[in-house]
């Protein structure tokens, strides 16, 4: 058998080496089977993948510590500050991907390029699509998300904003209202312990007085429902306040003293609601401190609901995926973007 030269059996992997290390290119898929890929669509066009789906458990494929790692500044499960994109030296991207932009409207995106995207203040690698991109927002504006996409065929049902007018959100403040009472009283407990003081915790705290608390309306800012039922329940993610005025005389007195409460609900099939997860916190207007969910998806995979949401928080943002019980929402997975 006639034999070639070392130096010409080397050079296809060297000429695929360097032309890697030079421009990042799209890889040919792996077998489906195998992962799924899921990742955050943006008006730009632009995908962000940021979790995978294998041997079914969810994870970020990318390796525990870096060298940027050493000051803590950057962790794990960070999206941003990857010298390289992330996906594609893990395992081979893949250019199809699938987005719902609504819960009977499925549309193929096809990845052209990586590129890398803004968010908050960080770089992030990502995917540019053929999706049309969006009017361009004016200078200096965030980015904004238009929903999730993943690399396999399969049902991504979204999520609806619910008309705060309406009775089904007027039913779901009814129902919140004895539960931030109370996880409000246990809140202002706590912090009038680490204040040591009253007159410290008036400075910045809600009322003490149970009555003047009562005089001020609890304000439904968000209402968000599955698009279809699963298994007959309704899944409902909420965000409640009650912005107080500060005392008179501080230098920041026009900045309210907030709390909020958010989270989970289910309607069960005989129209009960139960509340499966909150999260309660008292901030001002500012908003440090609290979050809020800017979507959720719901995808079944292995005879189990996971819940994908985009979540933001004062500063950045991330990308929860919870796995639907019973009786909750158990979190997976979190990513910080930036």
């Amino acid at each position: 058998m006639h034999k070639l030269p070392l130096p010409l059996l080397l050079f296809p992997f060297l000429f695929s080496f360097f032309s890697f290390a030079s421009s990042p290119q799209l890889s040919s898929p792996g077998p489906a089977s195998q992962r799924i890929q899921v990742g955050v669509v943006r008006t730009d066009g632009s995908i962000v993948p940021f979790a995978e789906y294998r041997n079914n458990i969810w994870w970020n494929p990318w390796p525990e510590t870096t060298e940027l790692d050493v000051d803590h500044s950057l962790t794990p499960r960070s999206l941003a500050r990857h010298p390289e994109p992330w996906f594609q030296t893990c395992y081979n991207s893949t250019s199809s991907w699938y987005f719902w932009p609504s819960a009977d409207n499925r549309r193929l995106l096809l990845a052209r390029k990586v590129v890398q995207v803004e968010n908050h203040g960080e770089k992030n690698w990502a995917l540019l699509s053929d999706l049309p991109h969006a009017v361009a927002d004016e200078r200096g504006a965030h980015h904004k998300n238009i929903g999730l996409a993943l690399t396999a065929d399969l049902k991504f049902d979204g999520s609806k904003d619910i008309e705060m007018t309406s009775k089904e959100a007027t039913d779901v403040a009814a129902f919140i209202e004895p539960a931030f009472t109370g996880l409000e009283y246990v809140e202002i407990v706590r912090q009038l312990a680490v204040s040591g003081t009253k007159e410290n915790y008036e400075k910045n705290g809600v009322p003490l007085s149970e009555l003047d608390r009562s005089k001020v309306a609890l304000q439904l800012t968000s209402l968000k429902r599955t698009s279809s039922s699963i298994n007959g329940r309704n899944l409902y993610y909420f965000k409640v306040e009650k912005k107080y005025s500060r005392p008179e005389g501080l230098a920041d007195a026009q900045c309210n003293n907030v709390s909020e409460l958010s989270g989970w609900l289910v309607k069960e099939k005989d129209g009960s609601i139960n509340l499966i997860n909150e999260s309660f916190w008292l901030t001002d207007c500012d908003k440090k401190g609290g979050g809020s969910i800017e979507r959720f998806n719901i995808l079944k995979l292995d005879g189990r609901h996971f819940v994908l949401t985009v979540e933001h928080v004062y500063d950045s943002e991330q990308y929860v995926i919870y796995q639907l019980k019973e009786f909750g929402l158990k979190s997976l997975l979190v990513t910080s973007g930036g």
